[in-house]
This record gives structure tokens, C-alpha cells and sequence, in this order.
């Protein structure tokens, strides 16, 4: 998916597309990313909480994802320097389905962010799950070899001995 079907030849560069048609096909293009972002980390949600451990097809997918998502936030850099209200706009129609797409857009990144932060979470918690489980089997090996170790040379020490001499 290129973001910027505009991007011009090397003799144009300097020049940056600021218009509002621009502006708001980067927010589309945004908005469709951080659709699909939020579709991957509420798919990642589910894997961590079902504890499936192949995650890492899904994570460099992600990874994609965001890379483009920052592409694009870049090519958008231009416009926050922008007067929004000198900004030219076909209509007034159009220039609200761009505000309300951005809005829609930033509501859905901030549920990405809290998804992201509940993974955390969990895996911390499975982490956490895992360690002690992992003290707990090494406190029992230590703990049965001591049992041994104590049953092999008491064993010897209270032997009786039948043999006699004479």
C-alpha cells in the first residue's frame, strides 16, 4: 500500500503538496492503518490470554503496519504547521468527514494503546507465573536430592553388622 500516490519526481521535491485533498487522503490512508493495527493487537489480546506462544508471524505483520503508520504520520508532519481554519476546502462537507475521520482515527489509536498496555500486562503476570513456577521446581529437585543424598549415607550409618568374628 504506498501512501503517497502523489509523491513527485526529483525535480518537484521540494515542493510539498499541502493541499486538503492531500491531507485528506493521508488521513484515510491513516485511518485504514490503525484499522488494521487494531484488528492485529486485539488478535495479539486473544493469543496472549489464550497463552499461545507463536506470536511472532503476527508481531512482524504489526510490524509493518506500523512502519507505513509512521510513514504516513510523517507526510502528515507538514500540515500541523498549518492554520487549520486557512486551510482551503472544497466544501464544508468534506472538510468535517476529514475531522471526523481524524477524530474516529485518534478514538481508535487510543483503544490500540490500551489493548497494547493490557498485553503487557498479562505477560508481566505469565512472566511473573512462569518464574515462580520455574523456583518452585527448582526448590523441589533441590529438595529431593537433599532427601537422597540424607537417605544414602543414613542408610550406611544405621546398617547393623552381622558378621561376627570368631
Amino acid at each position: 500500500m504506498n501512501p503517497f500516490p502523489n509523491d513527485r519526481n526529483s525535480s518537484d521535491e521540494a515542493e510539498v503538496d499541502l493541499t486538503t485533498e492531500r491531507l485528506a487522503h493521508l488521513v484515510h490512508q491513516k485511518s485504514i492503518l490503525v484499522r488494521e493495527l487494531h484488528k492485529l493487537v486485539s488478535k495479539q489480546q486473544t493469543m496472549i490470554r489464550n497463552q499461545e506462544v507463536d506470536l511472532i508471524p503476527l508481531l512482524a505483520v504489526k510490524q509493518r503496519v506500523l512502519e507505513t503508520l509512521n510513514e504516513v504520520d510523517r507526510a502528515m508532519d507538514p500540515f500541523r504547521q498549518q492554520d487549520p481554519d486557512r486551510r482551503i476546502w472544497k466544501s464544508t462537507e468534506v472538510r468535517n468527514a476529514c475531522r471526523d475521520e481524524a477524530d474516529q482515527c485518534e478514538s481508535l489509536f487510543r483503544q490500540v494503546l490500551l489493548i497494547e498496555n493490557d498485553c503487557s500486562m498479562v505477560l508481566q503476570q505469565q512472566q511473573q507465573k512462569t518464574r515462580e513456577q520455574l523456583q518452585g521446581a527448582v526448590a523441589a529437585g533441590q529438595v529431593s536430592r537433599a532427601y537422597q543424598q540424607n537417605q544414602t549415607s543414613g542408610t550406611s550409618q544405621h546398617r547393623l553388622d552381622l558378621v561376627s568374628e570368631g
